[in-house]
């Protein structure tokens, strides 16, 4: 293998033989040491950082920033995560990621220094990315906020875009708690922008915000809940105020909301894509609140008779149940709905979700609930002329991995 010809499986074969899997390691006293010259380095540039947390819409959201800041005309750099079929979709400046080479130069230059996967992978889209001329920086949280790695850099204003409960074995299964990590990315100071929709949230959002010296934006009263519905709207909400104060020092001139943010578009989150006669959407849905706001945005734009494929990642079993009843419980959208095994280190057993479907089978209160109990293999599905046809729109939702491989075999064939 020379440097010219590097693949994105060549990058994941050093990723895993040097820095391992994905795992949650906390320890900010070794993540001080190994950030410490890059974070030096941002502190003594011009660069202005916004860093947007939450439970769903993050990614989306900071997409938006991103996007709309250099069509702008300015110097951006974004980072997010997880990537679906390369590690190269983290890492992104100026409209463009870098090339295999280019990232895999970033890598052999970048020591592992006792960093979880996560972490590496931000150390080295900090060396990418920092250099004189970059204006702004734009950080979506991987997890939580308070401790995760991004979290170390101090950012000029942030986000906390919406609370749900996930990964609640690290962050806990009370919102309250939930809330505390996400806010966790506030600086004293400096702004917040809140998608927060729980009464009983903001009101604990206020009290620790007024300890911490933070303001508060609250799109709901910047806007009016009316207007914002619809999850998108949201996110382009609070896209849209990030921007202004990125550029202008102020919200002032944010009375409405602008309709150019909702057409910025963010890869997997309602991205479509046609191929061969057959219409693909593909949504990130990956928790029960994800779940329930796709489906309600499915209803809003008119979509019906959607042939529904879904895959999980591991997680609880009773977590993975709620998500696939709540799918199947909304009524007149899905016409099919299938369930897929696929090959990935994350991807749930495929005799675990045997058995999650077949609990849904026979209790008695789901009993007229449709679906194809029969589990489906990637390769076999769509290279079946009865089981894929054309002219068909397929919802391609669940885990972010299973989205990677359905793309990655879309573009082989």
């Amino acid at each position: 293998m020379t440097q010219k010809n590097i693949s994105a499986s060549d990058l994941d074969h050093w990723l895993f033989q040097n820095v391992g899997y994905e795992n949650f390691k906390s320890g900010r006293e070794r993540l001080d040491k190994a950030y410490a010259q890059i974070l030096k380095r941002i502190k003594n540039s011009k660069t202005k950082v916004a860093i947007i947390a939450g439970t769903n819409g993050k990614g989306e959201t900071s997409w938006k920033i991103a996007k709309h800041l250099y069509s702008s005309g300015s110097t951006v750099a974004l980072w997010t995560s997880p990537h679906v079929e390369s590690v190269t979709e983290r890492f992104w400046k100026n409209g463009e990621h870098p090339s295999n080479e280019e990232l895999m130069n970033i890598f052999q230059s970048t020591a592992p220094q006792d960093l979880t996967f996560y972490e590496y992978l931000f150390l080295s889209f900090l060396n990418w990315a920092i250099d004189s001329e970059l204006e702004f920086l734009v950080l979506e949280v991987g997890l939580g906020g308070r401790l995760d790695a991004t979290n170390l850099i101090d950012a000029d204003i942030s986000a906390v875009v919406s609370i749900g409960r996930d990964h609640v074995d690290i962050l806990g299964h009370k919102l309250e708690d939930i809330l505390y990590e996400k806010l966790g990315v506030t600086r004293e100071g400096t702004p917040l922008v809140s998608g927060i929709t729980q009464e009983h949230l903001k009101k604990k959002r206020d009290d620790l915000m007024r300890e911490k010296n933070v303001s508060i934006v609250d799109i709901d009263e910047k806007f009016g809940q009316k207007e914002l519905e619809y999850y998108p709207y949201r996110n382009s909400a609070i896209a849209q105020l990030i921007c202004s104060y990125l550029q202008s020092g102020s919200f002032e001139q944010d009375e409405e909301l602008s309709f150019k943010f909702r057409d910025i578009t963010a890869p997997n989150r309602f991205e479509k894509m046609t191929l061969n006669n057959r219409s693909f959407i593909f949504i990130g849905a990956h928790n029960l609140d994800g779940v329930r706001e796709t489906c309600k945005l499915l209803r809003h734009e008119s979509y019906n008779s959607l042939n529904l494929l879904l895959g999980f990642s591991k997680r609880d079993p009773n977590d993975v149940l709620k998500m696939v009843k709540s799918f199947l419980e909304y009524p007149c959208l899905f016409e099919k709905v299938n369930f897929f095994d696929y090959e990935h280190p994350r991807s749930i057993e495929k005799e675990e979700l045997e058995q999650i479907l077949e609990k849904i089978e026979t209790d008695e209160s789901s009993k007229n609930l449709q679906f194809n109990k029969d589990i489906k293999c990637i390769d076999k599905f769509f290279s079946s002329t009865s089981e894929f046809p054309q002219n068909e729109t397929y919802l391609i939702c669940g885990s972010y991995y299973f989205i990677g491989e359905v793309k990655k075999f879309l573009s082989r064939h």
